[in-house]
């Protein structure tokens, strides 16, 4: 039996689904970073209209668990705490900071892939012309998961997932960097520490913006299981 507490809430979710993904705003975001999360929020909703209309994803694989929920608000919370503390504190060194920022880049990159099932993505890849197919071993990890989304559609997505830095992951994983002054090295290429901070910042926001898509991308059925467990009345 649903309480009235209950009721109040699953009804505020479901008028929530309706509006569009918004959080590209001041203060949580710069002036500069603004234009670059409207251009997620646009691109994820594209994309998972896109991936419902050519059956790659349906309501079953976007229903969650409520301890699901929970677990990924409380990892939210702990790598947010986790960036904003780092910002502020004094008791690391730069090479421990970078450490960490690094940590934490790479540890939203992986969430980001984590919002598509392994069988999606080779689904996807399945269907891409012959020589546009993405090698992918066993299981899918961070590399053949951008390569497939950034040729799906031909190309549409480039943007949305040009911020994820494959080669720094790689890097981090075999060992292959060093942190001399105020950059990382790896693999013959450096990024400094304002452009890791910036793309840390970018990318903190891409996998909420895909989660809220996808989401919102599903309103209707969250409203037709609303209504077929009587919370609701009409759709």
């Amino acid at each position: 039996m649903i309480g009235m507490s209950q009721r109040s809430e699953i009804i505020r979710f479901l008028e929530e689904l309706q509006k569009p993904v918004d959080i590209a705003r001041a203060p949580d975001f710069t002036p500069e970073e603004i234009p670059v999360i409207k251009r997620y929020q646009d691109l994820a909703k594209e994309l998972f209209t896109d991936l419902k209309a050519d059956g790659y994803i349906s309501f079953e694989d976007v229903k969650e668990a409520p301890e699901e929920i929970e677990r990924r608000s409380k990892f939210t919370k702990i790598t947010t705490d986790l960036a904003n503390k780092l910002m502020k504190t004094k008791e690391f060194v730069a090479q421990e900071q970078f450490f960490i920022l690094l940590s934490l880049y790479l540890w939203e990159c992986e969430v980001t892939k984590n919002l598509f099932r392994e069988q999606l993505i080779k689904n996807i890849n399945a269907h891409l012309p012959p020589k546009r197919r993405v090698k992918i071993g066993k299981h899918v990890t961070l590399g053949p998961f951008v390569e497939v989304m950034k040729r799906y559609r031909k190309g549409k997505y480039v943007d949305l997932f040009s911020d994820i830095n494959v080669d720094l992951r790689n890097a981090f994983a075999h060992f292959k960097f060093d942190f001399p002054d105020d950059e990382i090295l790896y693999f013959n290429k450096s990024i400094s520490t304002l452009d890791l901070i910036y793309n840390y910042r970018k990318i903190t926001a891409l996998p909420v913006v895909l989660y809220l898509s996808r989401e919102k991308a599903f309103a209707n059925e969250y409203k037709l299981m609303a209504r077929n467990a009587g919370i609701i009345e009409h759709i």
